[in-house]
């Protein structure tokens, strides 16, 4: 059965890219020095937690189809308001657009970017470090620029690292950071590839340009979210008494079905109010979310009593049945029935093992 719930990691951080503190030597010395005496603690960037407004060009791969999109971002620095704007969609920006399908492709991927895309889109492409531990024991971390800092298209003196996973059935990223004093670890390039038959390709590649620290480019809004209250869950049997209140199991993985290196490392209870109903009322739902990390990579799991707006025999007590899987980048995004539980499960693991994961869910 799935093991204890750890410890939230004291490296965990809400913010995504990060430099390993073996690497921080290895950047020269210029005019903005990075010492590592001095900087071993801010290894691990945290956007939202600093002020400045950059755009952020993409070619990747959507559902299987190319697209190249540029998203204007921009943080408040308070360490919670970050907004991103999609700016242009295949080189049009919206008021460009006339077609009815390439609009409503448009409107769709802005929503996607603005509200996260589900948990982890909005980074999707920054890998997020939460265990230096977890990820030493996981990764291959190796410097590809040494002797002499590089300095960016974005104007920030930087590095670039390879993380590369042990077992590869996960991505791998080339990221190029900043190493300037007070930004060290800021995602400034990076590129993902997978692994493929005929061996890895890119999937995903990212620059910034047009950087303003300090400017936030006016009121940062961020959109209105549908979470009414977060509660920490210290076990899973407490997880597991909280859903039963609500009528329903709870379902995850056991041990020996995950992926090599991923354990859990969060567990949560959060309040929703949506109207994905039938009657489209507005309801209050309670979910449960559980987040599996090898330190860098996670697997998020988010379950529920079935909407009512399934349609049968989807969300029946005797149904166990896929209702949907799809793609963000590379990102895989499935909805189970199973035993009247409805789970959500989001992962960059590789499809096959991802399938295997959705087939050995165990009652909690």
């Amino acid at each position: 059965m799935t093991s204890p719930l750890f410890r939230r990691d004291r490296f965990a951080r809400s913010g995504t890219l990060a430099l390993l503190a073996s690497l921080l030597p290895l950047v020269a010395s210029g005019c903005d020095q990075f010492d590592s005496s001095t900087h071993v603690q801010k290894i691990i960037f945290n956007l939202a937690a600093n002020k400045f407004s950059c755009d952020r060009q993409f070619t990747s791969d959507l559902d299987n189809v190319h697209v190249e999109y540029v998203e204007h971002v921009r943080s408040a620095g308070d360490g919670k308001s970050i907004v991103v704007e999609l700016v242009s969609l295949n080189g049009k920006r919206r008021e460009q657009i006339s077609d009815p399908n390439q609009l409503a492709a448009f409107q769709n991927l802005a929503a996607r970017l603005a509200t996260g895309g589900g948990a982890r889109a909005l980074f999707q492409r920054d890998p997020r470090i939460d265990s230096i531990d977890r990820l030493s024991a996981n990764y291959f971390v190796t410097p590809v620029e040494v002797g002499r800092e590089k300095i960016s298209a974005a104007g920030e003196p930087s590095v670039t690292i390879k993380v590369e996973p042990k077992v590869k059935d996960r991505p791998f990223a080339v990221l190029t950071v900043s190493t300037a004093t007070q930004r060290e670890g800021f995602p400034i390039e990076c590129q993902e590839y997978v692994y493929g038959p005929n061996g890895p390709f890119l999937t995903s590649d990212m620059h910034v340009t047009n950087l303003k620290w300090g400017d936030c480019g006016g009121d940062v809004e961020p959109p209105a979210t549908n979470v009414s209250s977060r509660t920490d869950l210290a076990t899973l049997d407490a997880a597991r008494l909280a859903a039963k209140t609500h009528g329903f199991d709870l379902y995850l993985p056991q041990d020996r079905s995950l992926p090599s290196g991923f354990v859990l490392v969060k567990a949560e209870e959060v309040a929703i109010d949506s109207t994905a109903n039938a009657a489209h009322n507005l309801q209050r739902t309670t979910v449960y979310r559980f987040v599996y990390s090898d330190g860098l990579e996670r697997i998020d799991f988010v379950e529920h009593a079935p909407l009512d707006s399934i349609p049968s025999p989807f969300g029946t007590a005797t149904s166990n049945d896929l209702v949907t899987i799809t793609g963000f980048g590379s990102i895989s995004i499935a909805t189970v029935v199973h035993a009247g539980t409805q789970i959500e499960i989001e992962s960059r693991i590789a499809s096959d093992r991802f399938h295997r994961l959705m087939k050995s869910l165990v009652k909690l």
